[in-house]
């Protein structure tokens, strides 16, 4: 599950963070994936670009499928979520549906693909 590399320069690698009490910027309050290794830090991101604080960029080769798609840093996208949001952020599927729920439900099954007649909407995003 290691991001792939945009540098010129194939050989070269980032290196894992070890643990270390002393750095202040290791001093995580979040119980992260690995038990011996800090993950790297993301400052930003664009496209399919991770930008370390190192100044280092990586391609996102991790991203959930939103991501993959679409890409960091969407005008497009985040307008959207904005709009949505204001108007409805979330709701429990288990008694609540929305407008916007049932809509995209309607265009994805339009014309019963592979016979498919109803959508469930999950939010694990892994």
């Amino acid at each position: 599950m290691a991001p792939s590399r945009i540098d010129p320069s194939p050989s070269s690698q980032v290196p894992p963070i070890p643990l270390s009490k002393s750095s202040p910027t290791h001093d995580s309050s979040l119980l992260h994936r690995s038990l011996t290794e800090h993950p790297h830090s993301v400052s930003t991101a664009s496209g399919i670009a991770l930008n370390l604080p190192s100044g280092q960029t990586i391609i996102d080769a991790c991203g959930g499928a939103a991501v993959v798609c679409l890409g960091h840093g969407s005008e497009e996208v985040a307008a959207a979520a904005a709009k949505q949001m204001k108007m409805v952020s979330y709701v429990h599927t288990q008694t609540y549906t929305t407008d916007s729920a049932e809509d995209l439900g309607k265009f994805i099954l339009e014309g019963n693909p592979f016979g498919l007649e109803k959508a469930v909407w999950v939010g694990s995003g892994e």
